[in-house]
C-alpha cells in the first residue's frame, strides 16, 4: 500500500510541474529527476542506493520550504513514505 500512496504523491508533484509558473527551470529539472529516481526505486530498477534518493528528496524538500510550501509538503510525505517502505 505505501507504494500506491507514494505514486499518488509523485503524481501530485507532477501536477504542480504542469504549471509553468510553479517553479523555475532549475528546480523543475531537480524535481523531475527526483521523481524519475523514485519511480526507478519503486520499479526496483534504481542503480543508486534507495537511501541516497530519500536523502536527496529530504534535502530538496528543505530547499523548497520557503518558496514552494505545497511542493515541500508533498516531498516530505514522499520521504516519510520511503522510510515506511524501508527505503
Amino acid at each position: 500500500m505505501p507504494a500506491t500512496k507514494l505514486r499518488e504523491q509523485l503524481e501530485a508533484i507532477r501536477r504542480e510541474l504542469d504549471d509553468p509558473d510553479a517553479v523555475d527551470d532549475a528546480n523543475r529539472a531537480l524535481l523531475e529527476e527526483l521523481a524519475a529516481d523514485i519511480e526507478r526505486v519503486l520499479d526496483e530498477e534504481d542503480e543508486t542506493t534507495p537511501e541516497t534518493v530519500r536523502d536527496r528528496m529530504k534535502k530538496a524538500a528543505v530547499d523548497f520550504e520557503a518558496e514552494h510550501p505545497r511542493i515541500a509538503r508533498v516531498m516530505n510525505e514522499i520521504v516519510e513514505a520511503l522510510a515506511r517502505m524501508g527505503i
